[in-house]
């Protein structure tokens, strides 16, 4: 916006400076007034210049606060401000919505034996891969450590499970190249679709983070979710038990 208003400026400026030699000052040569629409052409390409230099460096400002440094993922508060967007879209439009908390297997035992570099590679190939396979609509931010959470907008249980089932097996299928080495690397996946009944971000998340300790406590490298949806009116209840896969 400030890029368009300045361009819109400069050229109101030099559209009056023009009219200005024209009609209020006939006897001025073509010459000077080409002279002069010139100079200031070539001050509205400095001052635009200028403009995308400070743009930019905002634009980063802005992603070094919402973007993890590391691996790209979104920061714990541009994701919880995602999720929250969401569950308005539910309560104003009934739009369901999963998401997916996972934790890397035995990511210490990769940093013991490898090093910090290599966890560190490890973390941004998880992040780089599930990139590469979700929707464009879908965001995945890391909440801590080797913990992550994706948020799938317009998906339900059974599709975010889907989802979690094929991030999964991408994972056994492409290792971590590093340097000589290949890392072998799994995850643990919680599944959670939102309900009414989450009347908080925080509860949303414990019981996304409730489900992946199951799925660690039941042998890691496996997606635990409700076996039934969650998603129902105020006063409903439903029983809801571990399934893995």
């Amino acid at each position: 916006m400030l890029k368009i208003l300045l361009l819109a400026s400069t050229l109101m400026i030099t559209i009056g400076h023009i009219t200005f030699d024209y009609f209020v000052v006939p006897n001025e040569s073509s010459l000077t007034v080409l002279v002069d629409i010139v100079y200031m052409m070539l001050c509205m390409a400095q001052a635009w210049t200028v403009v995308c230099f400070f743009h930019e460096r905002f634009q980063k400002k802005l992603a070094a606060r919402e973007k993890d440094a590391l691996t790209g993922a979104m920061l714990r508060p541009m994701l919880k401000e995602k999720i929250s967007d969401e569950q308005y879209r539910m309560k104003r439009e009934e739009a369901r919505f999963t998401v997916i908390m996972l934790d890397v297997d035995y990511f210490k035992t990769v940093n013991d034996t490898f090093g910090h570099i290599a966890g560190d590679a490890v973390l941004k190939h998880v992040v780089s891969l599930f990139e590469a396979n979700l929707r464009q609509l879908d965001s995945i931010g890391r909440w801590g450590g080797e913990e992550f959470i994706i948020l799938l907008p317009c998906t339900e249980l059974n599709g975010g499970v889907q989802v979690a089932e094929k991030l999964r097996r991408l994972l056994i299928d492409n290792p971590c190249a590093w340097k000589k080495h290949s890392i072998p690397v799994t995850a643990s996946f919680g599944v959670v679709e939102c309900s009414m009944l989450d009347t908080s971000i925080e509860a949303l998340i414990e019981r996304a983070d409730d489900e992946m300790y199951r799925a660690k406590a039941a042998g890691r490298n496996r997606v635990c979710s409700n076996t039934m949806s969650t998603f129902m009116s105020l006063g409903s209840t439903t029983d809801s038990s571990a399934s893995g896969s």
